[in-house]
């Protein structure tokens, strides 16, 4: 390794400034889909929401169709139920500017 007189790591293509943020704050936990693979009609659990704000959450299938939206206030959790249709599908939570797409998939 290579650093510069400002402690810069350096390369011959490359300069990277490696930082350290601490905070006494815990960092904010992303939902968590689960199960991510799920039989037909079975329900799946969106954890980690946040209650402090409005969530939107939206389910696409593989095709970009909507198929659900739900909104959720004031919860840490909420249920989703598995489509009838094999497959994989996308969920997008929406909480103020924060944007997580999570994936699951439908077996027979």
């Amino acid at each position: 390794m290579v650093h510069d007189s400002a402690g810069l790591l350096c390369t011959d293509k490359m300069r990277s400034v490696l930082v350290h943020y601490a905070s006494s704050a815990a960092p904010p936990k992303a939902p968590v889909l689960e199960p991510t693979f799920a039989r037909k009609g079975e329900t799946l659990t969106l954890r980690f929401l946040n209650p402090d704000s409005p969530t939107d959450i939206v389910v696409y299938d593989s095709n970009g169709r909507l198929l659900e939206r739900k909104r959720s206030v004031g919860a840490e959790r909420i249920l989703l139920t598995a489509p009838g249709v094999a497959g994989c599908y996308q969920v997008l939570v929406t909480d103020g500017d924060q944007r997580y797409v999570l994936r699951y998939i439908v077996i027979q």
